[in-house]
């Protein structure tokens, strides 16, 4: 898909009353050999400022991921913007499966801003010059 590709989508994004949050996720380390269980935090942005985050510990010491997160998550109808597929992988290995999620390493490929990096510091100096 090229950068026109993307006009359904991102119009799709645009709609009135649609719900658009960012999220992260973080997972310890692990020794070499050892899998990664799952994710110990998820950070959800429901705006652009940061002290509007919400910060949800959910690593096997505080009982996985609460139900009405898990729910939110498996949601389609809210927007969850994400960078980089590896937050989904261990989402399902904490048994969430993802929905309604775009990825904007992805993104960025389409719309070929790759000079600064796929990260979301990259995406923000290719889009907004800074």
């Amino acid at each position: 898909m090229d950068s026109g590709g993307l006009r359904k989508p991102v119009s799709w994004a645009c709609k009135p009353g649609l719900v658009v949050v960012g999220m992260d996720c973080e997972w310890g380390r692990v020794r070499a050999g050892q899998k990664v269980k799952g994710v110990d935090v998820i950070q959800v942005a429901p705006t652009a400022e940061l002290s509007d985050s919400v910060i949800f510990r959910c690593g096997s010491k505080h009982g996985g991921v609460p139900e009405p997160l898990k729910e939110f998550l498996e949601d389609p109808s809210i927007l969850k913007v994400v960078v980089g597929v590896m937050d989904a992988k261990m989402l399902w290995r904490s048994g969430v499966s993802l929905k309604g999620a775009v990825d904007l390493q992805r993104v960025i490929q389409l719309l070929g801003v790759t000079e600064h990096g796929n990260g979301l510091a990259g995406l923000y100096q290719g889009l907004c010059g800074k």
